[in-house]
């Protein structure tokens, strides 16, 4: 599929170590992602292996900031970044470049969480979240709509505006 072509020519490529060397989706998935909602309802930072929320859409139920994202379809934060990102590119060995990049890089449609996430396990139709408020013991379960990039686009994300500047 061209999903699953995406994931393995990302593979390949982030084995280069250049940033300027990733792939682009095909045209059809392009499309696609920019006339149906795919992305996250929420912006994160990664500190220290653990998703923070930074922004949402407000959707009832879904995390708050400051919120820690426990699971996102059933898989563990720590299970879905060790999947997704041996797709990031980066340059030489800046490999502490990774969590910055899945939460926040200026190419392509989004950060690398939103941008490699489909060619490991498809574009959902919702996004179960299992998150934990500040302080909390006990998670909560979120169903939340994607949204589209362009509503993605709004969001506050953890560093400079998106496609503004180096994260």
């Amino acid at each position: 599929s061209d999903l699953a072509l995406h994931r393995e020519i990302a593979l390949m490529l982030a084995t280069i170590h250049c940033d300027h060397t990733k792939p682009e989706m095909s045209e059809a998935l392009t499309r696609f992602r920019e006339t149906h909602p795919t992305h996250l309802p929420l912006r994160f930072q990664l500190i220290e292996g653990r998703m923070i929320v930074v922004s949402t859409d407000g959707q009832p139920g879904g995390p708050s900031p400051g919120s820690e994202i426990l699971a996102i379809n059933g898989r563990s934060v720590p299970s879905l970044l060790l999947t997704i990102a041996p797709t990031v590119a980066y340059d030489g060995t800046t490999d502490q470049a990774i969590a910055a990049k899945l939460a926040d890089d200026s190419d392509l449609m989004g950060d690398d969480f939103n941008e490699y996430y489909p060619s490991f396990f498809g574009f959902p139709e919702q996004w179960q979240i299992l998150w934990k408020p500040i302080g909390a013991a006990t998670p909560t379960l979120a169903t939340l709509r994607p949204i589209r990039f362009a509503a993605w686009q709004d969001l506050k994300g953890p560093g400079a505006r998106y496609r503004s500047d180096f994260y």
